[in-house]
């Protein structure tokens, strides 16, 4: 397993831009995910208010409503949250999603693409299963399968920043109004 995957998703998550190649790929713009946002993001983007939190959530189809045309509206400013996502953590970690919908056939098709190229981590797949057995929805899943990868390489540095930003007043709201919409809608956090 390479360490550059770690360091590249470590950027991502503590800079906000990922380097997924998503190719013509837009399952995760319509598999019906429901992105939370920081106050900040919430002063930038039309949003809807959950709990008090403020999030996008999807159109009853899944797609988000930024999605138009096969394009985002909203690429140059969408939220921290889609610029960290990378369905390689799901394919590391050994998760496919179910499929409910076309959202979930293009992730999948995406993650078995990576998981055959980059393969299953081992770790990453053991905690992912943990996770998932102690009723963490894949995403929560495959980040703490990624956090537990990164922390098994990443220098002692990167390792502290990365939990700043983890814990974080913007990260911990995306967090929360992400689970305040999952509860209202029904779905594991």
């Amino acid at each position: 397993m390479s360490d550059t995957y770690f360091r590249d998703r470590w950027e991502a998550l503590v800079n906000g831009q990922g380097t997924v190649d998503c190719q013509t790929c837009h399952g995760c713009c319509r598999a019906g995910y429901s992105i939370g946002l920081s106050e900040d993001e919430a002063n930038v983007l039309p949003h809807t208010r959950v709990e008090g939190f403020p999030v996008i959530l999807p159109e009853a189809d899944g797609k988000c409503p930024f999605l138009v045309d096969e394009v985002c509206t909203v690429y140059d400013k969408r939220p921290v949250s889609c610029r960290q996502y990378d369905c390689r953590d799901l394919a590391r970690s050994g998760i496919l999603l179910v499929e409910r919908g076309p959202g979930e056939t293009e992730i999948n098709q995406s993650i078995k693409r990576f998981l055959h190229t980059d393969g299953l981590d081992p770790l990453m797949a053991n905690v992912a299963r943990a996770h998932l057995a102690s009723g963490m929805n894949a995403l929560a899943a495959a980040q703490g399968a990624l956090i537990a990868g990164m922390v098994r390489v990443l220098p002692r540095a990167q390792r502290s920043r990365l939990e700043r930003h983890l814990l974080s007043k913007a990260e911990t709201q995306r967090k929360r109004a992400s689970d305040a919409s999952d509860r209202a809608r029904g779905q594991p956090a």
